[in-house]
């Protein structure tokens, strides 16, 4: 049976499908990332986790480099032994081109260099293609971008107005105060007048005043860290005014004292003892703040605040910037809170929420005609201004600043050091109280303060509109060449290497299998001399290639020439005919029955369709 010429299927397919599957995977590549372009990395929201993008990322990669590593090393492997036929070359540079793919070190031979300078190109080019691989992954990238969202969500707030009609309990006084009981920031007698503010509203206020500013929250659920939104509630605001007196007391103030440097008494309510002072002012909510504004006793002067309470719409504006809480307020002030209802004898009484008239308004409360709803709320308001009042009231003597009544005005920023003023002529013994910086705007923004403190409570919520400032970490396509280029150059010059490779596949006529024994044992054993010259390396080893001066043996591979000629006549010597073909009678033919490598004088081109072997 005779060799049998033809390429076969196997290897064109797999030149063919190997760099068209490369192609699709270099395409599907590109279109995975274009799919993750702008897509979150982590979350719950997130398509794909980072690490299995890496994962798919690098399989990819991969996958490219195998199917065209392995289409190139067959087209290669066709190319070399084209140029096997075509060049004669000496064992060592044959088994250097034979194994180049094996290792890059076979690129640095001076054998290749000098006698197979485009198969060590070749060579070359299989070897660097794949490198390009390396730049795909490094197209897409994390990035960190902010986003703006709007959204409702439940945020803290203030609200002093009553939850639960009143015209749907009448007749039944008792379901009336509980409620009201309930939602109330203050305290009420047992028959139901006004006492004084819940521990609940007097801690937030006292915190605010020894702060000098509101206290503030974190953002609330749905925010995130940057956010802002806006809230509007009722609430209480001072109307101040200021003058300037010579001395402490006053006309309208006679329980100010000469010998007191500071003094805060309330027109409502109580001074000292059971001293109830209701005035003309009752219906203004006033207090007066009075105090020394000179350290030196000598140029002391004095001067007196005079503070109304009002109804006041907040407009706030909270802003949370990496989480750090800041409120800026418009107040629309609505008229005075009118202090007769709060003073009318038992408004929270069990009779009042009983009563139709006055639960809607219609009756005699206080000389006012107020529903029960609106005196709650007015009372909510008096709560906070109450606890405000309470915490700064009292007084402090001029030649004692120790000695305080009840007041916390010493503790607040208010009171500033100002010791370097200090009149030593005055005496080692001398005390005195340093100036406070008391403003009526200081005293306008400190029941700003206090109510917007009372949000931290926690008692009201609301729904609001947030504009939600967030930060994300999504993937970007944006260097798209990075995939594009690499891949590109890999597949043109690849393409043009299999072109070469599949030329050489076709003028050879057979397919060429690389690495394998049966390649090298099937075209090494029909030559009688290289068997001779490779003798004494049998054993194989380099020593023995060195020794036996294998390295050196010039080999060609074609058509041997056979042991038997038949007659003188050598002009048919390479036409690598059948003996059955050949002139019997004149003995002019040789026989031809193997290919392999030989010595070149030994060896004749092989033709497509000749028989070799059986």
């Amino acid at each position: 049976m005779h060799s049998q010429w033809g390429i076969g299927g196997w290897t064109p397919s797999i030149l063919v499908a190997l760099y068209i599957l490369a192609l699709g995977i270099a395409i599907t590549h590109y279109i995975f990332y274009n799919y993750l372009d702008g897509r979150l990395v982590d979350g719950p929201d997130a398509n794909l986790l980072q690490s299995h993008v890496s994962i798919i990322s690098t399989a990819f990669v991969f996958l490219f480099r195998a199917c065209l590593s392995a289409s190139l090393a067959t087209a290669f492997t066709q190319h070399i032994w084209r140029v096997f036929r075509r060049k004669s070359l000496d064992i060592q540079t044959i088994d250097r081109i034979y194994n180049v793919l094996m290792s890059p070190f076979n690129l640095f031979s001076a054998h290749l260099v000098k006698y197979a300078i485009w198969e060590l190109l070749f060579a070359f080019l299989c070897f660097s293609l794949p490198l390009a691989t390396v730049f795909p992954p490094g197209a897409l990238k994390v990035i960190t971008i902010n986003t703006v969202a709007a959204k409702f969500i439940e945020v803290p707030t203030f609200d002093p107005s009553f939850k639960t009609p009143l015209e749907d309990h009448l007749g039944d006084g008792r379901m009336n105060r509980m409620h009201m009981v309930k939602q109330a920031v203050y305290s009420v007698t047992e028959d139901g007048e006004f006492y004084r503010p819940l521990p609940v509203i007097i801690r937030p206020v006292k915190q605010s005043l020894l702060g000098g500013g509101y206290l503030t929250l974190p953002p609330p659920t749905g925010c995130g860290q940057n956010c802002t939104y806006t809230i509007t509630f009722p609430g209480p605001s001072f109307n101040c005014s200021e003058r300037e007196n010579k001395t402490f007391a006053t006309k309208n103030a006679p329980w100010y004292k000469a010998t007191d440097s500071y003094k805060v008494a309330s027109l409502y309510g109580e001074i000292g003892g059971n001293q109830f002072i209701r005035t003309y002012d009752v219906p203004k909510m006033n207090f007066l703040v009075t105090w020394r504004n000179s350290p030196k006793q000598s140029n002391a002067t004095y001067r007196t605040a005079s503070c109304d309470l009002h109804h006041t719409i907040y407009k706030v504006n909270v802003t949370y910037n990496q989480g750090v809480q800041v409120m800026d307020v418009d107040l629309e002030k609505n008229g005075l809170i009118d202090g007769r209802a709060l003073t009318y004898n038992k408004p929270f009484s069990v009779k009042a929420f009983t009563n139709k008239e006055v639960v809607l308004g219609k009756g005699m409360l206080g000389q006012t005609n107020q529903t029960l709803s609106t005196i709650f709320m007015d009372s909510q308001l008096r709560a906070i201004r109450d606890s405000v009042v309470m915490a700064i009231e009292g007084s402090i003597l001029e030649n004692d600043p120790l000695i305080s009544t009840d007041t916390l005005i010493l503790e607040t920023k208010w009171q500033y050091d100002n010791r370097k003023d200090f009149d030593i002529s005055l005496g080692a013994n001398y005390s005195y109280t340093s100036p406070l910086a008391i403003s009526a705007e200081g005293l306008e923004s400190l029941l700003i303060n206090a109510t917007l403190s009372t949000i931290v409570s926690g008692g009201w919520t609301t729904s609001a509109n947030a504009t939600i400032h967030s930060t994300e970490t999504v993937y970007s396509f944006s260097r798209p060449r990075l995939l594009i280029a690499p891949y590109a150059v890999a597949l043109g010059i690849g393409l043009l290497l299999i072109l070469i490779g599949g030329r050489a596949l076709i003028l050879n006529g057979v397919s060429a299998e690389s690495g394998g024994f049966l390649q090298a044992i099937s075209t090494t054993s029909g030559s009688k001399t290289v068997a001779a010259a490779t003798m004494n390396a049998c054993l194989g080893g380099m020593k023995n290639f060195r020794n036996g001066n294998v390295k050196n043996v010039v080999l060609k591979y074609g058509g041997l020439r056979s042991q038997e000629v038949f007659g003188n006549d050598r002009s048919n010597e390479t036409s690598g005919v059948d003996p059955s073909q050949g002139d019997e009678e004149n003995k002019t033919f040789l026989t031809l029955r193997r290919a392999g490598f030989g010595r070149p004088e030994e060896v004749v081109p092989l033709r497509k369709g000749d028989a070799y072997g059986g």
